[in-house]
């Protein structure tokens, strides 16, 4: 045996490899790694789905833990150095779901965590739609739901007899409320009139709010007409009065409807009638108030078809009323269905008549004229030095002798005119001069040519009183119309001394602007009135705002939408409002020269 020294050189270098090796050992523990190539997971949609996550480390153990509350959704399973993480359907709406997940490996002191979220579902509403049967009508009209958006939106064009009260028919996991009113699928009435926001609660105390989209003639936020002819013939002439059915549905003001009311249809208007949207004159056979109005028998419904503003005729009423005409027209504007057809924007507005609420006047030795070339009524004459054409509207005449006073009256005015020493001022002594200036300044500020033919331009009197002028009517070649195809091009006057137009209505009104009393009192009026008159530009605006809805739907129509309307409906108001405004500057300018 040898001696234990010896024996203990003989193991020296085994004890040494075993050092060595521990030490390793011991050098290789403190380096044990673990990372996680995603640490944050989301699942954009509710969908079940899955994803990876790849591990790198030199553990010899890892595992992976979710908490037991999450495991019905999420699960992850660890194959060699991949975890696959799935999760089950999200059927909660709007609420989201999230958990951690926890990866440990032996040797790791602190764990790794992988934070999962899954999006919830946005569809609050699967569907919504008001079906045709439970609501009489003859479609279904289906709403496109934009969950991102959160709108639904509604369109037809088809008139909606009972609009105030449509049912509607939705699928929703929640519930829905119209303000603090809950809606019942199948069963809530509502009016589709007003703008509405649909909110939905879920179980889980999430919310959501939809907008309520409309859109359709029947949802402009004008008033409705709907006129039905019987047996659906079209309106083919002037003269022949159609047996029609009249329905009258104005949003917020359920006493101005109107159900079903017999009345007449016919054509009205001279070069109008040829054009493609046609004007209509109706008759109730009794006295019938619309829109509050005083009770008449007929009413117009003007179409505006040249007019890409539809705009140009209730501005000139507003200016009679600005500047302090005795009759003015009313101007409603509606949406008009005829025969179930949606026929565009009209303006409502009375018939040119005497009676209350009209030109309310005593035509017992007063009477109402209208100056025309198209000089095509029973009884007229033609006056002895212009040949002014005039046409007599009131009162109802049974053979010419009985017009002779009003002959009388308007050869007095016109004889006036043509003294040996004219001019003077006698033809103050036939014509209320102040209504005479304002009819002539409004016709000026919307430059309406009309007038020099004449055409359409009224005049009424009574017993033992002067003539006065109005009501205005009929501005489609005013605004600077060129005559063919655009609007505010032309800027020059119509009325001023010296105007050589030989036509009988601008040589007739030429002759006042000769008198120098007379054209004193036109620019002290002017001065007067343009700060009111300036602010037609605002009702302008306002006017646009109102029509927007309303011009979009009806310039989708073909046989509504005129050559005039070469630029977008918003460029044009624009347009018309610069016009005025520089209209304005110009008559400043103009009168001062007279």
């Amino acid at each position: 045996m040898l001696p234990l020294r010896s024996q203990f050189l003989l193991l020296l270098p085994f004890i040494t490899l075993l050092l060595i090796t521990c030490s390793d050992k011991i050098e290789e523990t403190e380096q044990i790694n673990l990372s996680l190539d995603k640490t944050n997971i989301v699942f954009e949609t509710p969908d079940a789905q899955e994803t990876s996550v790849v591990i790198q480390t030199n553990a010899s153990l890892v595992s992976v833990a979710i908490p037991t509350i999450d495991q019905n959704w999420c699960s992850a399973t660890l194959f060699e150095n991949i975890i696959r993480i799935k999760v089950t359907e999200n059927i909660s709406v709007g609420k989201e779901r999230s958990t951690l997940i926890s990866v440990t490996a032996d040797g790791v002191s602190s764990p790794k965590t992988i934070k999962v979220t899954q999006r919830a579902s946005n569809i609050f509403i699967q569907s919504f739609s008001i079906p045709a049967e439970i609501n009489g009508l003859e479609d279904d009209i289906e709403g496109v739901i934009d969950h991102e958006a959160k709108t639904i939106t509604l369109s037809t064009s088809r008139w909606i007899a009972n609009v105030k009260n449509l049912i509607a028919v939705f699928e929703t996991p929640a519930k829905l409320f119209i303000g603090e009113k809950e809606q019942i699928s199948g069963v809530t009435p509502n009016t589709f009139l007003e703008q509405h926001t649909i909110l939905v609660k879920t179980d889980d105390g999430v919310t959501a709010a939809y907008d309520l989209i409309t859109r359709g003639p029947m949802f402009t936020g004008l008033p409705v007409i709907k006129i039905d002819i019987d047996g659906g013939v079209e309106v083919v002439e002037k003269t022949l009065k159609l047996p029609s059915k009249f329905q009258l549905t104005v949003p917020d003001e359920n006493s101005f409807d109107m159900g079903e009311t017999q009345m007449t249809i016919r054509g009205r208007g001279n070069s109008t009638w040829n054009m493609p949207k046609k004007p209509y004159r109706i008759d109730f056979p009794e006295k019938t108030s619309l829109f509050g109005l005083a009770k008449a028998k007929k009413w117009i419904l003007l179409a505006n078809y040249q007019d890409p503003t539809l705009l140009m005729n209730d501005i000139a009423f507003q200016l009679g009323r600005i500047f302090g005409l005795e009759f003015n027209h009313s101007s409603i504007h509606v949406e008009l269905f005829l025969n179930g057809t949606y026929r565009g924007n009209y303006q409502l507005t009375e018939q040119k008549e005497v009676g209350e609420g009209r030109i309310d006047i005593d035509t017992d030795g007063g009477f109402l004229v209208e100056m025309d070339t198209y000089f095509d009524e029973d009884y007229k004459f033609l006056t002895n030095h212009l040949k002014l054409p005039v046409m007599i509207a009131e009162p109802e005449l049974n053979d010419e002798s009985e017009m002779d006073y009003i002959k009388e009256a308007l050869q007095g005015l016109e004889d006036a005119l043509f003294e040996t020493d004219f001019p003077n001022t006698s033809f103050e002594d036939h014509t209320d001069v102040q209504s005479l200036i304002n009819f002539m300044l409004i016709n000026e500020l919307v430059r309406n040519q009309e007038l020099g033919h004449p055409k359409s331009t009224y005049c009424y009197k009574e017993a033992d009183t002067k003539i006065k002028w109005g009501p205005l009517w009929d501005f489609d070649w005013a605004f600077g119309y060129n005559e063919y195809n655009a609007y505010f091009i032309k800027k020059d006057a119509v009325f001023y001394p010296g105007n050589s137009d030989p036509r009988p209505g601008a040589s007739f009104f030429t002759r006042f602007m000769e008198v120098p009393e007379f054209r004193t009192k036109y620019k002290e009026r002017w001065r007067e009135i343009k700060p009111q008159a300036a602010e037609i530009t605002e009702y302008i605006e306002a006017m646009a705002v109102k029509l927007d809805k309303s011009q979009a739907e009806t310039f989708k129509l073909p046989d509504a939408t005129p050559v005039t309307k070469n630029r977008s409906y918003q460029e044009l108001i624009t347009q018309m409002i610069e016009w005025m405004e520089e209209r304005i500057a110009f008559i400043d300018g103009e009168i001062e020269k007279i």
